[in-house]
């Protein structure tokens, strides 16, 4: 069977291995979507991508696939269908693995249809109109239609969960879920439990320089602390204070076209620059019970990157391959016969798909040349152009 997996990998830790080992057998395939250069939280990875694909195929994935930043920097509606959407278009994948607090597949997928309903979109406005957060209209919302408790919408890898059963309906897909338990160490948190913990404490700790390698699969440890100490990590600081720098040139108007802002929202946006002075203090300021954090870092990417409503809106045109191994040479033989896409397995390929794709990679490429700015390494451009997929012997 094949099974697919959506991930950031951000960076890839041993919680990772834990669900590719509980998702697949030794005769099972494993194709994983995964975030390009930037990733949900409205920030470029802390690792690149190429890097970040090869240590998955050094860990059982088969074949890895970007996720283009379009989708990747996405709510979790946008961020899920285009991920299940590469793996629909690719034609061969059987099963979509993922992470959830509640492993009770059938009560995600009763959810999921809820919030595809007419009932859920009507009732949902009496409840944001009457001023309550998005989250907890779509908790009060789904507990009204469902009759009984909906807290399992409280856990962020149940919300991911049902986003992508979510998508498997609404694009009409055969494709099966397939839960897998989250265990040791919830979503973001900073515990830790024997050898496991959570991306953003990983992440906490080697940007703080108190970094623990146990958490980190054993056969990628030095290449990981090699990149730490050459300072091949993302600067977010740098990206941050862009992101500010960027907002400080918009207008009311621009910000008001950024398919995160509603409700005017550009106008705290704006009179909020005048009271801080920095990224981070902006997003202080604005913050509030109707506007999460989440969604704030969001406006800001897509304001620096120029990402439009029609684009998160639209479908991914291509299907490129970062990294495969001899099983995911054989996925991909399998895949061009089948795939509803172009694969894109050498740089040049793109040349030959429709305008839309040669577009969106143009833009692709324009992203990662900017993400690699903020890398403590040399300046590299039209990586993009000049990298073809990591093969994994």
């Amino acid at each position: 069977m094949n099974y697919g997996i959506i991930c950031e990998y951000n960076p890839f830790h041993n919680g990772h291995l834990y669900q590719i080992n509980k998702t697949k057998s030794e005769n099972d395939n494993l194709i994983c979507v995964m975030s390009g250069q930037y990733v949900q939280r409205g920030c470029p990875a802390l690792f690149d991508k190429w890097t970040r694909a090869t240590w998955a195929v050094q860990n059982g994935a088969n074949l890895v696939l970007e996720l283009p930043t379009f989708f990747s920097t996405a709510s979790a509606e946008y961020f899920a269908k285009g991920a299940v959407s590469i793996l629909e278009n690719l034609g061969i994948c059987d099963f979509l693995s993922f992470g959830c607090e509640d492993d009770n597949t059938e009560k995600l997928e009763e959810i999921a249809r809820i919030l595809i309903s007419d009932e859920y979109s009507k009732k949902l406005k009496s409840y944001l109109d009457s001023g309550e957060s998005y989250a907890k209209a779509r908790q009060k919302t789904v507990e009204f239609l469902l009759k009984e408790d909906a807290t399992l919408l409280e856990k962020p890898n149940n919300i991911l969960a049902i986003e992508y059963i979510k998508a498997i309906l609404s694009l009409g897909s055969d494709i099966k879920p397939f839960g897998v338990k989250r265990a040791f160490i919830s979503h973001d948190s900073a515990e830790e439990c024997g050898d496991f913990t959570s991306a953003s404490n990983i992440r906490e700790k080697i940007l703080n320089n108190t970094f623990d390698f146990s958490f980190i699969p054993e056969n990628i440890r030095q290449d990981m602390e090699e990149k730490i100490s050459g300072g091949q990590i993302c600067n977010m600081e740098e990206f941050y204070d862009l992101c500010y720098k960027k907002l400080l040139l918009t207008s009311e108007h621009e910000l008001s076209e950024n398919p995160y802002v509603s409700e005017g929202l550009e106008n705290k946006f704006i009179k909020e620059l005048s009271n801080s002075t920095d990224y981070n203090s902006l997003l202080e300021k604005v913050k509030s019970k109707r506007y999460a954090h989440s969604r704030l870092r969001r406006i800001m990417i897509s304001n620096l990157l120029g990402i439009k409503k029609e684009d998160i809106e639209s479908s991914p045109s291509y299907i490129r391959v970062l990294a495969f191994d001899e099983k995911g040479k054989e996925l991909l033989k399998s895949a061009k016969k089948k795939s509803a896409l172009p694969i894109i397995t050498k740089p040049s390929h793109i040349k030959n798909c429709n305008e839309k794709a040669i577009a969106d990679f143009e833009k692709e490429k324009r992203f990662t040349n900017l993400s690699f700015s903020f890398y403590n390494t040399p300046r590299e451009n039209n990586l993009d152009f000049i990298t073809s997929p990591i093969f994994i012997k």
